[in-house]
């Protein structure tokens, strides 16, 4: 298991089976979790220091977390086994 970390916010594990989780951030960041079609499968304000997504329904493959903090955005693949 491995951790993306950048100035912002760190997620881990990844890959992950079930639960991705998100800490660091601020208070009105924005996670939007798309699959490799573009399809969105999740999207949260940040309204806590720690997040935690269920990915359990979702099925194996590559997603990517967009986020927007502080009028900067990022993109971060998540690997679900």
């Amino acid at each position: 298991n491995s951790e993306v970390t950048n100035s912002f916010f760190k997620l881990y594990p990844n890959p992950t089976k079930e639960k991705l989780t998100i800490e660091g951030g601020s208070n009105g960041a924005t996670f939007k979790l798309v699959d490799v079609f573009g399809k969105t499968v999740y999207s949260e304000i940040q309204k806590e220091n720690k997040i935690t997504i269920d990915l359990s329904a979702l099925p194996s493959g590559m997603y990517f977390l967009k986020t927007g903090v502080l009028e900067k955005n990022t993109i971060s693949k998540i690997i679900k086994e």
